[in-house]
């Protein structure tokens, strides 16, 4: 099959770190096409997949389609290795598209400083990377569009500005206290570097997370996000991470955001329930990721100026006792596959009906903790 195709005669070659959907958008961009129309004429006469109607997935049919990994390889005259790596290792994480959907202005800022297109980043693809590690600015979403959009200078300093405001990147480093936004985006980048180490299998921090092993947290966060982003309700509300307070809502800007209700299109055909592998926007996922790091940390700071330092229980509790009954019952499910020492010790059990009256601020001073281990 390969002896019969001719080798593109430009191919960039790959950077580093970089996804093989940017890539192949690179590609795609030296022949004016875009990634679906370059993507088109590579499959063209390739059986279509069962169960796969309609338009490609560029990302998904790149990452999954053996035939068509075979033809990029004798067409690009990469080394099958080297496609292999653009397409990074499987950690479960990936959103499901796999495509160059989310940046951060800064990396693709330095990337024209350097003289070089700017380039997806496969850690950008994970659905907990939120937060850009190395200039700690939110990611943005990058609009959809048929072709590849060109690269502004002028637009890129933009939107670095726009992420800077967001983010609160000026004050991080500053004293806490007087800044509390700062704690957002320090909560998020908390979480994502404990994240990080548990897909390399590190144990995290046990006196901010609780005894649990790498692969347990991994699965209480995936569980807690899903949990946070439905309700499972009949009627699809918001999620939880975004009932926030005034305060909160005029000062986390696009960081936690949402400006409409969830409709039927934002969940997967075959699903009544999303998880953040669903979500392209990197600021709903943020949303997630910031309650999860609010029912999951020992230590959690609101971002608002009201009384803050509950238990991690008692912040359990007080979004336990705001969902239906439904949602507590599927939570109750999921938990019963969490370590049964971090679950009781670490957990509030979200069975029971739990008396509105127990958080009237600081004032409750039992400790559920405790409690728990009776």
């Amino acid at each position: 099959m390969t002896a019969t195709i001719s080798p593109w005669p430009v191919c960039p070659p790959p950077y580093g770190s970089e996804s093989l959907h940017s890539w192949f958008e690179r590609v795609g961009a030296a022949y004016g096409l875009s990634a679906h129309r370059l993507l088109s004429s590579i499959a063209r006469g390739l059986p279509r997949r069962p169960g796969r109607q309609g338009a490609f997935n560029v990302g998904v049919e790149l990452a999954n389609n053996r035939e068509i990994a075979q033809r990029l390889v004798a067409l690009s005259g990469l080394p099958t290795c080297q496609l292999s790596n653009l397409r990074g290792t499987r950690t479960g994480w990936e959103l499901r598209r796999r495509e160059f959907r989310a940046y951060c202005p800064q990396c693709c800022l330095d990337d024209l400083n350097r003289g070089e297109t700017p380039y997806g980043r496969r850690v950008w693809q994970q659905a907990w990377y939120t937060v850009c590690g190395i200039h700690q600015l939110p990611l943005l979403q990058r609009p959809v569009s048929s072709i590849a959009p060109s690269w502004s200078r002028h637009q890129l300093q933009q939107d670095v500005q726009f992420a800077a405001d967001s983010g609160y990147r000026d004050l991080k480093g500053l004293p806490r206290e007087p800044y509390t936004r700062f704690y957002i985006q320090y909560a998020i980048l908390e979480l994502q570097k404990a994240t990080h180490n548990a897909l390399a299998g590190i144990r995290p921090r046990r006196r901010q997370w609780g005894a649990i092993n790498a692969k347990a947290f991994l699965h209480v966060l995936r569980d807690v996000t899903t949990w946070s982003l439905t309700h499972f309700e009949p009627v699809r509300s918001w999620s939880l991470a975004e009932e926030l307070t005034p305060i909160e809502i005029s000062e986390t800007h696009q960081l936690l955001s949402r400006h409409r209700r969830m409709t039927s299109a934002d969940y997967p055909a075959d699903r009544s329930a999303r998880s953040l592998v669903d979500i392209e926007n990197p600021g709903l996922r943020s949303s997630a990721l910031w309650f999860a790091h609010s029912v999951m940390a020992s230590f959690h700071q609101d971002a608002s100026d009201r009384p803050t330092a509950y238990r991690r229980t008692v912040r359990q509790d007080m979004h336990i006792v705001a969902i239906s009954p439904a949602a507590r019952s599927w939570l109750s499910t999921r938990m019963q596959a969490w370590p049964d020492r971090y679950r009781r010790i670490c957990w509030a059990n979200p069975t029971p009906e739990q008396p509105k009256s127990r958080f009237n601020g600081p004032k409750w001073t039992e400790n559920p903790e405790i409690l728990a281990t009776k």
